[in-house]
């Protein structure tokens, strides 16, 4: 069975928290969030994550930031989206997402206007 990578909720919403309320917004705040979440719960003292992190790669402590990023980002974005839509439903209070998160990973991530789009056009 795979490891999970484990972001305890109290500690990343911190993180989250001091990402969205700095005053020097920039397009890599996604980018420099997912590595600060990284550097947090990355630890030789979690040893949960560092199993994780040894299945996923048995050289993990030699990756540089693109590969820290490329391992954390999507796991970082799901706990981010299922956080806001819930604080949303429960609060009615939209919890701001860090600069770049559409477009920090990979693959772009669609609205949801475009995704509705592509279930709006007809089939050839």
């Amino acid at each position: 069975m795979a490891k999970k990578f484990s972001l305890p909720t109290a500690a990343f919403c911190a993180i989250w928290r001091n990402h969205v309320n700095h005053d020097h917004k920039s397009v890599d705040d996604w980018n420099r969030f997912v590595l600060n979440v990284y550097e947090r719960f990355a630890v030789d003292t979690n040893a949960g994550n560092v199993a994780a992190l040894k299945e996923a790669d048995p050289k993990w402590k030699t990756w540089n930031d693109a590969q820290k990023f490329e391992f954390l980002s999507p796991k970082c974005y799901s706990k981010c989206i299922t956080i806001r839509r819930k604080v949303k439903k429960d609060e009615g209070y939209v919890i701001p997402m860090p600069n770049g998160y559409k477009s920090g990973s990979s693959t772009a991530r669609l609205s949801s206007g475009e995704i509705a789009d592509i279930f709006r056009k007809p089939q050839k």
